[in-house]
């Protein structure tokens, strides 16, 4: 099985700082949240990574590169994997876009 965490002790901090109502509600996280508003997380010393991400690497799988994970509930503190979806990076998209043929 895939984890994104190196350590139980990691996945164990991570679980403990998200308050799991119900399965079908949004997941709303404890822990530290930057200056946009979303959950972030610190594994180890790695940079600071958004909460809905790992939460989809953890129940979902990797990200693939072309995709960002956005939350469909628009709750930035959701890490409920039901709420998470992937899609095309709008950067990304309009740069596509913008390109001559």
């Amino acid at each position: 099985m895939f984890t994104p965490f190196t350590t139980w002790n990691q996945f164990i901090t991570f679980m403990e700082n998200i308050d799991k109502i119900h399965d079908e509600e949004c997941w709303p996280w404890k822990g530290e949240v930057d200056d946009d508003g979303y959950g972030v997380y610190q594994r180890g010393k790695r940079l600071p990574e958004k909460v809905h991400e790992l939460s989809w690497e953890l129940f979902g799988g990797t990200i693939p590169t072309e995709l960002v994970i956005s939350q469909t509930c628009g709750n930035k503190l959701c890490a409920n994997p039901k709420h998470l979806q992937a899609i095309i990076n709008k950067e990304e998209e309009n740069d596509y876009m913008e390109k001559p043929v």
